[in-house]
């Protein structure tokens, strides 16, 4: 059992490292985008003009995700915005005529996050699990590589198949050379 423990922490720490270049630099850019908006973004109320369910599915569960479009107007100026960051798995969740707070940019009406404390919460939720999974891969990896090559290194078993195998390469070399003088 215990000889199978390198290898199981070298797989998690492979998986994590995959998990995190998909899930890091998303939730990075979500943390960044709603802490920068909460700095300097004007707040307006936006109305959900439209919800559009994406389904998604693995192997072993499938789930719906809704994503609203909402409509908002800063300074005069009206743009259309999809908040996929803040989809939800709820179907209630958003619906169309709904309306709450926003935080827009002035400077790109196309950058808006919702302005309440429990979608900014959740922002900041991901970036600490995806970089929690970061640190994870670290140390899984960190720890089973070098337990995976000591133990290949030094495993009886690993030892006796190579001695074997230069055992009967030296007589395949000593069969070659005679055949070859002969």
């Amino acid at each position: 059992m215990w000889q199978f423990l390198p290898n199981l922490l070298v797989y998690l720490g492979a998986l994590g490292v995959l998990v995190t270049l998909f899930g890091l630099g998303p939730a990075v850019r979500t943390h960044d985008q709603n802490s920068e908006l909460h700095r300097i973004g004007v707040r307006t109320t936006a109305e959900v003009v439209s919800v559009r369910k994406e389904h998604h599915h693995s192997r072993h569960s499938s789930w719906d995700e809704w994503i609203p479009t909402t409509q908002q107007t800063v300074d005069g100026r009206t743009s259309r915005t999809e908040l996929e960051r803040y989809s939800s798995k709820d179907e209630d969740a958003f619906h169309r005529g709904q309306r709450f707070a926003v935080l827009v940019d002035p400077g790109d009406l196309d950058s808006v996050v919702p302005a309440s404390d429990a979608d900014r919460d959740r922002a900041v939720r991901q970036l600490h699990l995806s970089v929690g999974v970061a640190i994870g891969s670290v140390v899984f990896l960190g720890v089973g590589i070098p337990a995976v090559v000591l133990r290949r290194r030094y495993d009886p078993t690993l030892q006796r198949r190579r001695e074997k195998a230069a055992r009967l390469e030296a007589r395949s070399r000593a069969a070659r050379e005679k055949a070859r003088l002969h």
